[in-house]
């Protein structure tokens, strides 16, 4: 079985960070090991990982930077210093809601030859999923020393509400994306154009291999990048890559806009028609016979 790091990246997730990493401590393919790469959060977040992780007896490193890079340099710099097989990147503020979903994209990146990253279906983060992994009896336990950070708390009304009406439309999005779009691109062209980011397994000789030895990060004063441009745009296999990716781009896009929304708004068209006929045909035949009823003679037929 392929070796796995799981690497976290947070900024200010002293919210989410217990139930992301539960939900990582409970998968069936458990990680070699666990790295929390914080961007300068300024709640505790560290502090929180640090005290769930001895809690459950579990190493945790943690790489704790001044200011925030993003996540790319955060996937370039692990890519170079771990050692595992698989690179398995994860937001802080999300749950793995299947226990096997790191073993699931695991397998999928050994499927074929070439394949880089493999991720699941992504849905915002609700109150019942929050409630769901903060009811493991691990999470639990930790939750009853008041003096450790709280992996859960309670939200005033109007919040709450708040977030209900935007995971509502997020929800929407994400679905149509991914079982439409994403799923259509899988279709034609057994690929899609990026993986969704926040729980991505990623084959880490591959990441490594794209870039080289003389990368510098932002906190070390450098820059985060590819420091040998003239080989990159030389290399006729990164302008075929280029052309394919932009292709598949193009194409896709041109299939959604021409073809996929047109024919669902005809459908939502020929939807609205039919329910305006059948209404008007209900309210019809309530007519006729409210007039029947108003004839001479009526109740004795």
């Amino acid at each position: 079985m392929s070796s796995v790091s799981v690497v976290i990246r947070a900024l200010n997730e002293a919210e989410h960070i217990t139930l992301c990493l539960a939900s990582v401590l409970r998968q069936t393919l458990r990680p070699r090991r666990i790295v929390l790469v914080d961007d300068g959060s300024t709640d505790g977040t560290v502090e929180a990982a640090e005290a769930y992780c001895r809690h459950r007896g579990v190493e945790l490193v943690a790489i704790r930077r001044r200011s925030p890079i993003g996540k790319t340099p955060t996937l370039k710099r692990q890519a170079w210093e771990l050692d595992s097989d698989v690179e398995f990147i994860l937001d802080g503020d999300t749950i793995l809601e299947s226990r096997n979903y790191i073993e699931r994209t695991v397998q999928e990146l050994y499927q074929g030859v070439g394949i880089a990253s493999a991720c699941g279906t992504v849905l915002p983060l609700r109150r019942r999923d929050r409630h769901s992994i903060a009811s493991d009896p691990a999470v639990e336990r930790f939750a009853e020393n008041e003096s450790l950070p709280q992996p859960l708390r309670d939200e005033a009304t109007m919040p709450m509400l708040l977030r209900g009406v935007t995971n509502l439309y997020r929800e929407v999005l994400y679905l149509f994306l991914q079982r439409f779009v994403y799923r259509g691109q899988m279709v034609f062209f057994g690929t899609i154009t990026n993986p969704v980011g926040c729980a991505v397994a990623y084959r880490r000789k591959y990441v490594a291999a794209l870039f080289d030895l003389d990368l510098r990060f932002p906190d070390e004063g450098g820059f985060a990048g590819l420091s040998n441009y003239e080989t990159v745009l030389t290399s006729s296999l990164w302008w075929q890559d280029l052309f394919n990716t932009l292709f598949i781009t193009v194409i896709s896009v041109s299939i959604e806009l021409v073809v996929l929304l047109p024919a669902l708004f005809a459908v939502m068209f020929l939807g609205m028609q039919a329910a305006l006929y059948y209404h008007a045909k209900t309210v019809a035949i309530a007519a006729a016979q409210q007039e029947m009823r108003r004839e001479p003679g009526m109740e004795d037929r």
